[in-house]
């Protein structure tokens, strides 16, 4: 056997045993042997909890499994590792409690994800040294979150304990594992060097959350290699100084009125308070973070293939596709969740659930449904221009992307994609295509759009978004919330929202946004030739589907002048989602789910005000240029985004963020990439 063959023998056994042995700590042969799950057998687990192995109960269920679902749970001791901690019987199902211990589930996620990172590096020409300095300060950092965001941690983990002393396992522990993480990525750093480019599409199959905490692999990562670029290189002067001024802003700002989110399926990648201490971790770990993105950028000698680059994409459509129906399966299910680092479990189901589109292997049908469609591109790309070693392979593995694809119900992703697989088709034909032309044909589109509008259409669809957002808003007091309803809309008719907000004081318990969005509808001068703002701002929330979903964003969003202005700080939701009082017009259980803003132009607006946006805008906007094949390529994919990023949360999430700034970062600094 070769060396080679021999190298991947080995890991393939690591990796085996590292995902099987949390599972397998109790012997088969013991007093407690695992039986069939059913009525009868009900006693019989719930009386010898901490006793029985995950992997035993499997072998003895294996024609069973249909009717089990298996929930990790992290609140029991070490002792409860990877063995049953209760069964109940939930409707025709049996819910199987598996113990999880934190740390170790930490240190086997840990473990994996480095060998992921290991298998999509390079070896170093010269082995490089770096100080020891960040690992003490990273671990401090991080170790910090237990306190700052303590109303997540404590409910997870009975042996929780805050109390700084040596005794205290509990910190020991968690200091040490976050320690050891960081001395193997300094090792890792020194004598390997990641294909970041390569890797994007990499993020979408191993979500990096880590079980139980709201903590991400990739933070640590790249905030690691941000501190190294800090070290090595300065970072950059002017992403320093703005940064650093909105710090002082965002500071001078915290609420005093603390509220807690429990992260949902943003966990890893969320503040959970909106405290002073959670907002301090949050920035500096951003700033970081960010810092981590330049840090790769910088380092010397980037060659890609860009050939390569769509067979990662192609390859992990495929994976994420497959996964996804695997993720069916109630073992599939439960190690997707662990192995891979989901924030939320997958669906269990082909078909979509409670009115959402299928996500399969995704927290978000939305985000997946981009990913597709930056897939579809880049293959269609390199296609045209011949930048692919078999075009019959590529066209055969873009089927499982064109069916994730549909399957995620992303219409925007749909039509933006094919739209830019047009021009680029185009522009293969030595057709001039250059941003003049781009921007006059999105700006004919509508106001072609504008023309087919007739004047009722015109009159409904100019107010429905005011409409839906005082909907929601909790206005009126009555306990029977169809009668402040139908209160609300005697007021639609005749458009008279200046009449509705000062009936009952009402104006005192809309949000900031609807009494200034109510007030720019209701101009004292009407100019009939200008467009109402807001008019305008809903016939576009009615033309992509969002006057739900921003209608409640307008009820919500109750800035002041300065959380207006420039935000509340990276990753800062809370706020928005409890400060202020809103009356869904919803029956249970929709009025009680998560309801983000969807867009994340609107999530950037929470995070860094109007001012960090349109700053934001700027740089968009400004590095968009149609360079040479291949690099024209990305500043396309960089219009893709922010087309999609006006109506989906994507920016949110880790995965999306990631792919985002690093198109951002491929077109602004082109220069320093050979492909």
């Amino acid at each position: 056997m070769s060396a080679k063959k021999l190298k991947n023998t080995a890991l393939t056994i690591i990796i085996l045993v590292l995902i099987i042995a949390p599972f397998n700590t109790s012997s088969f042969l013991d007093d407690f042997p695992a039986v069939e799950i059913n009525e009868s057998s009900l006693g019989y687990y719930q009386s010898n909890t901490c006793k029985i192995s995950l992997i035993e109960v499997l072998s003895k269920n294996i024609s069973n499994l249909n009717n089990i679902t298996i929930n990790p749970n992290s609140y029991p001791g070490l002792e409860c590792q990877g063995k049953v901690t209760g069964l109940d019987p939930i409707g025709k199902k049996f819910v199987l409690s598996i113990g999880l211990n934190t740390n170790v589930s930490f240190l086997v996620q840990s473990f994996l994800w480095l060998v992921l990172i290991f298998l999509f590096s390079s070896k170093r020409e010269k082995i490089l040294k770096f100080s020891f300095i960040p690992i003490p300060i990273l671990s401090t950092i991080f170790l910090s979150q237990l306190y700052f965001e303590e109303r997540f941690y404590r409910p997870l983990d009975k042996n929780f304990d805050l109390d700084l002393s040596f005794s205290n396992l509990y910190l020991v522990n968690s200091f040490l594992s976050y320690t050891f993480i960081f001395l193997l990525l300094k090792e890792f750093a020194e004598r390997r060097k990641l294909k970041i480019l390569y890797f994007v599409p990499i993020v979408f199959i191993f979500s990096g959350t880590y079980f139980s905490q709201n903590l991400n692999f990739y933070l640590l990562l790249f905030v690691f290699f941000g501190f190294l670029n800090i070290l090595v290189n300065g970072g950059y002067r002017y992403f320093n100084y703005g940064y650093g001024a909105f710090t002082l802003l965002w500071f001078s700002n915290v609420n005093n009125r603390l509220f807690f989110f429990d992260t949902d399926k943003l966990r890893g990648f969320v503040n959970s308070s909106n405290s002073l201490g959670s907002t301090l971790y949050w920035v500096i770990v951003f700033y970081l973070f960010i810092n981590g993105f330049f840090y790769f950028f910088n380092e010397s000698d980037q060659n890609y293939s860009l050939d390569k680059f769509k067979n990662y994409f192609l390859y992990s459509s495929v994976v994420i596709n497959i996964l996804g129906l695997i993720g069916t399966s109630t073992i599939g299910n439960f190690f997707n969740f662990f192995i891979f680092g989901q924030t939320k479990k997958g669906i269990l189901t082909l078909t979509p659930v409670t009115e959402n589109t299928w996500r399969g292997f995704s927290p978000s049908a939305e985000l997946i449904g981009e990913f597709y469609g930056i897939c579809l591109i880049i293959t269609f790309y390199c296609v045209m221009n011949s930048y692919t070693a078999s075009i019959k392979k590529d066209i055969s593995l873009s089927i499982f992307a064109m069916g994730g694809l549909i399957a995620s119900n992303n219409i925007a992703a749909v039509i933006s994609s094919a739209t830019i697989i047009l021009i680029l088709f185009m522009s293969s034909k030595k057709l001039i295509i250059n941003k003049k032309i781009i921007v006059s044909l999105i700006v004919l589109i509508l106001l072609f759009s504008v023309v087919l509008v007739d004047r009722d259409t015109y009159d409904y669809s100019s107010t429905v978004l005011i409409n839906e957002a005082i909907l929601h808003s909790d206005l009126y007091q009555f306990e029977d919330n169809y009668k402040n309803t139908v209160l609300k809309k005697s007021f639609f008719d005749d458009r008279d929202y200046l009449s509705l907000l000062s009936d009952e004081n009402n104006y005192l318990r809309a949000s900031t946004s609807l009494n200034t969005l109510v007030n720019i509808f209701s101009p004292t001068i009407n100019i009939p030739i200008v467009p109402n703002v807001v008019a305008t701002l809903s016939i576009v929330a009615v033309s992509i589907n969002r006057v739900e979903l921003w209608g409640i964003f307008i009820a919500k969003y109750s800035p002041s002048i300065n959380d207006f202005l420039f935000g509340q700080g990276p990753n800062q939701i809370t706020n928005y989602l409890y400060e202020h009082d809103i009356r869904l017009d919803f029956k249970e259980p929709k009025a009680g789910a998560l309801f983000l803003p969807h867009s994340s132009f609107l999530d950037l607006l929470l995070f860094y005000g109007i001012v960090g946006l349109l700053i934001i805008f700027a740089l968009l906007i400004k590095n968009i240029q149609f360079s040479s094949a291949p690099y024209n390529l990305f500043s396309y994919l960089l219009i893709f985004v922010m087309i999609n990023l006006a109506k989906s949360d994507s920016i949110m999430y880790l995965q999306g963020f990631v792919m985002s700034i690093t198109i951002y970062l491929i077109v602004v600094l082109k220069n320093r990439i050979r492909m």
